[in-house]
């Protein structure tokens, strides 16, 4: 008697191969997750914000240069009286006036206390942080999206075992349907080989309900429509190559780890910033001016002047009531805060390494145990079969070894899972996601 048991687990996927027109796969998924994914888009904003603002000009280290020009008219009682002459003398002469005023002038500090560059640094900083964080981005949606695609693999891989179940509760409800035809079974055995096969289907179809909703999860993710038609067809394939140290050695250039220490740098430009202005400052004033002034009543009736003007102002703080002081003191605390949050970051990212990494390695020793495992449960499935139909071995014989192979099956689909999940994790933590 032959039995589709081995045909059904390791060639279903050839058929659905066959059947499915819109195959997802997991380069396919990356790169649309990359392109539509809310949160990368967010942070590509971010470090274009940054960039804007990362100019020397930003910082307040380019002149600035302001024109001005009015034009002004109104009517004036002009009184005037010379000591040398009372001919001239004037008094509550009522007389239009025109006043226009045109000038350019620049202001460029020279020194304020290397609150310039302390700020330009603090620019480059935040600029970084927004690069790393898109970085971080990219990698920890990779790692979604792949987690998520793999699920869907095990969750499929469950129903193929339900489905070699149901298989194995048919061969034997057709083995007792013969036997019954023939009085060599009891009605128990039948009513019961129709329940397990009933029960088995029930299953097919709750595991289906599972693989499509953690395909609504992925295409969420992927911000696809949830009922869009595709199908997923793969295995999962584990890299057995990753090793601890090299994981180790790559954490502290995590993003997560680098922007923590930016922050650290960020804080200690802002001291700067505060204690520069307990320093003088120093700023070149210059431009060029143009002043004319249209009086008809008064002897003087054109006053005009113009030309370039010159000049360096110094400001020195004197007192500010502690303002100072107490801004130094909150970025100092804010300094050693981040300080001590990137400390644990780091302390969190080795032991979570050390601990995936411990995952990782056990769930790899037992995947081949468990392929062997399931191999022998699928000879014992056959064999008992064999042996039934020959009434050489009972129902509950049956029963027993179908539990085996939903056993060995499940496990090995859970251990090729966690090793996948580890292994994702491990390259993430490594930034070696691609």
């Amino acid at each position: 008697m032959r039995h589709p048991l081995v045909l059904l687990f390791f060639f279903s996927i050839n058929v659905l191969i066959a059947k499915s027109q819109n195959i997802l796969t997991l380069d396919n998924a990356i790169k649309i997750g990359l392109d539509k994914n809310l949160g990368i888009l967010e942070f590509k904003k971010s470090v274009d914000i940054a960039q804007s603002i990362n100019t020397v000009g930003y910082a307040g280290g380019l002149p600035s240069v302001i024109g001005s020009a009015s034009q002004q008219g109104g009517l004036l009682y002009s009184n005037q009286k010379f000591k040398t002459s009372t001919t001239d003398a004037l008094t509550n002469v009522l007389s239009p006036i025109s006043t226009t005023t045109v000038g350019v002038n620049v202001g460029w500090v020279l020194y304020n206390g290397s609150k310039i560059v302390a700020t330009k640094k603090r620019l480059n900083e935040l600029q970084k942080i927004s690069e790393t964080q898109l970085v971080s981005t990219l990698q920890n949606t990779i790692a979604t999206i792949m987690t998520q695609y793999y699920n869907i693999v095990q969750q499929e891989s469950y129903l193929k075992i339900i489905e070699i179940n149901a298989a194995v509760n048919q061969t034997k409800l057709d083995i007792i349907n013969n036997k019954h035809v023939v009085g060599l079974a009891n009605d128990p055995d039948l009513f019961q080989s129709e329940i397990d096969l009933n029960t088995t289907q029930q299953q097919i179809i709750s595991q289906q309900l599972v693989v499509k909703q953690a395909l609504a999860d992925l295409l969420n993710t992927l911000h696809a429509n949830p009922d869009s038609a595709v199908t997923i067809v793969d295995t999962i394939i584990v890299d057995s190559s990753i090793l601890l140290d090299s994981v180790l050695n790559k954490i502290p250039a995590n993003p997560d780890i680098l922007v923590a220490n930016r922050l650290v740098t960020v804080q200690q430009q802002n001291i700067r910033v505060a204690k520069s202005q307990r320093l003088p400052s120093v700023v070149a004033n210059g431009g060029v001016g143009f002043y004319n002034l249209l009086n008809p009543a008064v002897l003087l009736s054109v006053n005009r002047n113009y030309g370039p003007t010159l000049g360096l102002s110094l400001n020195v703080p004197i007192y500010q009531g502690g303002s100072i002081k107490a801004q130094e003191k909150y970025f100092q605390l804010n300094a050693e805060q981040a300080k001590l949050r990137g400390d644990s970051i780091l302390a969190n990212y080795i032991t979570n390494a050390v601990k995936v990494y411990d995952a990782y390695q056990s769930s790899l020793q037992q995947i081949a145990k468990q392929q062997a495992t399931f191999a022998l449960a699928e000879k014992l499935v056959k064999l008992v079969l064999d042996k039934y139909a020959l009434s050489e071995a009972t129902i509950l014989d049956v029963k027993t070894a179908q539990q085996s192979l939903v056993d060995a099956g499940t496990n090995l689909i859970n251990y090729l899972f966690l090793s996948k999940s580890s292994e994702i994790e491990l390259k993430r933590i490594e930034q070696n996601l691609q």
